[in-house]
């Protein structure tokens, strides 16, 4: 398989937009036990633009535009602020979901395709419940 580099970072806002951007990075190109890789497969930062797969969690990173991966200090803090609701819609539509998202990503037997499906499921779950409140 080839690398390629993903599609440019975002800055994305909207929880639902910023899981289909997500999918859409981990549709071009995915990897386990890391955040993201570049083309020789060597770690890169997920807002690299050598980046050419990334998790299921640098790939939401890299689409909401965040650098708390880097950052370990402000990790814990970014995470609960930014990503309660991510981890809300992933415990609702990921099966067997372990204490994070990248624990589910990294599960052995995982697939590419799931994590697809589980990011844009996770962003039709939020536009349903966001409807519902409307």
């Amino acid at each position: 398989m080839t690398l390629t580099p993903l599609p440019p970072a975002t800055n994305l806002t909207d929880p639902a937009a910023i899981l289909r951007q997500a999918a859409v990075y981990v549709r071009h190109g995915w990897v386990q036990g890391r955040f993201a890789v570049g083309r020789n497969g060597a770690t890169v930062s997920h807002r690299s633009r050598n980046a050419c797969a990334v998790d299921a969690m640098g790939a939401i990173a890299r689409a909401a535009g965040h650098t708390w991966l880097e950052d370990a200090d402000n990790h814990q803090q970014a995470y609960d602020t930014d990503y309660a609701t991510m981890r809300r819609l992933a415990q609702a539509v990921c099966s067997n979901y372990p204490s994070g998202l990248s624990d589910w990503n990294d599960a052995p037997g995982r697939t590419q395709a799931e994590v697809v499906a589980a990011l844009e499921a996770m962003a039709l779950l939020y536009e349903r419940e966001r409807a519902e409140v409307t």
